[in-house]
């Protein structure tokens, strides 16, 4: 499962250091794939989750199609939580300053039956 956070705002850095201070991490920065002049921060929690912060609009905007639908057109910048142990950090993710919990979403992985 992945869980979607949201930021109404639009700055990046803001965004950053809000989700930084509460789970006490440092984030990367990273180069979008597709296209590549878009970049985003992502890195793990010790023993936990992996965290993303993209932008959801502009040039970097990730969800990109025909035409373009960005999840959660009210919220700008997008934050990212999947991997083992998630819960752990919600309540630390709540109480940073404008980041709001949006949905609970199945990953691929979530689709992969298991092998016998």
């Amino acid at each position: 499962m992945m869980d979607v956070y949201g930021f109404a705002n639009d700055d990046m850095e803001t965004a950053r250091k809000a989700v930084e201070e509460v789970l006490l991490i440092r984030l990367e920065t990273a180069q979008e794939n597709n296209p590549p002049t878009g970049y985003y921060f992502r890195g793990c929690v010790p023993s936990g989750p992996w965290v993303q912060i993209r932008c959801n609009s502009g040039e970097y905007q990730r969800w990109q199609g025909d035409p373009s639908h960005p999840w959660h057109p009210t919220y700008r910048i997008l934050v990212f939580v999947h991997g083992p142990v998630r819960e752990s950090i919600s309540e630390r993710l709540c109480s940073a300053p404008g980041l709001v919990f949006l949905e609970s979403k199945p990953t691929m992985d979530d689709c992969i039956p298991p092998q016998r």
